[in-house]
């Protein structure tokens, strides 16, 4: 059944791949980013510092996880994650969404493309999927005292505001990433 998850993220990889090779023979990057209420009224954080700062605290979510969850729960994690990654391939697929106004190119060569994202890979924030992901885990298996619960929330919602802020989505990203990630949490959670 783990091979399973594992043909997931083959073609998750591979079809981040063919995404790429597509995007390079459009003009995707001609066109202007799209208008955001929220985006366009945070402050621009847009940076490479930002940006690998978004990445090491993707890390630092899956810390408690990682040290303090038992086998079960780190199953539960890469079978979980697999699966949305296979929905985030689904919807970015399908819909190519301008960059944010910041130059970029999208290089099939990079690893960090197949790891952290790309330009236009739009619609579906995985780095807000698997913080939430992690957050729920966290809190449904009591990994930190539940009195840091509000506080843990409330980083999260500072993480996303970081998101957003360095300009790697747009806001309808991150709804369709809380909508999709709790949703199938709280229907996924007893049966993987």
């Amino acid at each position: 059944m783990n091979n399973l998850y594992l043909f997931l993220n083959i073609i998750t990889i591979f079809s981040t791949y063919l995404h790429i090779k597509y995007i390079e023979s459009t003009n995707i990057n001609e066109f202007k980013s799209l208008p955001d209420l929220l985006v366009d009224n945070l402050p621009d954080l847009s940076s490479n510092l930002i940006n690998k700062l978004v990445d090491y605290l993707l890390l630092l979510w899956t810390t408690p996880i990682l040290f303090y969850g038992n086998n079960e729960m780190k199953g539960f994690m890469y079978k979980f994650t697999s699966i949305i990654f296979l929905l985030r391939t689904f919807t970015k697929f399908f819909t190519i969404i301008p960059s944010q106004g910041k130059p970029c190119k999208n290089d099939s060569s990079k690893l960090e493309c197949y790891i952290s994202g790309y330009c236009n890979d739009k619609i579906f924030s995985g780095h807000t999927a698997i913080t939430l992901t992690c957050l729920l885990i966290i809190i449904d298996n009591k990994l930190i005292d539940s009195r840091f619960n509000s506080l843990l929330k409330f980083f999260h919602l500072i993480y996303v505001f970081l998101i957003l802020s360095a300009k790697n989505h747009y806001s309808v990203d991150v709804i369709l990433s809380y909508i999709i990630t709790t949703s199938l949490y709280y229907n996924l959670r007893d049966k993987l």
